[in-house]
């Protein structure tokens, strides 16, 4: 019984693992807006951002207090 309980509770914890959307922050001090390629950015090649800008979501709107 046990055997069975702990195995319902592991699929039913993959079941909702595939539901959650990924979420990927990157977190970089002194980097502005325009740095990065996905932003019009051409100093710094940063492909591997642009790449996942591409496939994903961009926030293009946030305000910030200091």
């Amino acid at each position: 019984m046990l055997r069975a309980l702990l195995t319902l509770l592991l699929l039913s914890a993959c079941l909702r693992a595939v539901e959650r959307p990924n979420v990927l922050i990157i977190c970089a001090d002194d980097l502005g807006y325009g740095d990065v390629g996905c932003y019009a950015g051409q100093r710094i090649a940063t492909s591997n951002i642009d790449r996942l800008a591409r496939e994903g979501v961009r926030f293009t709107d946030a305000h910030c207090t200091s």
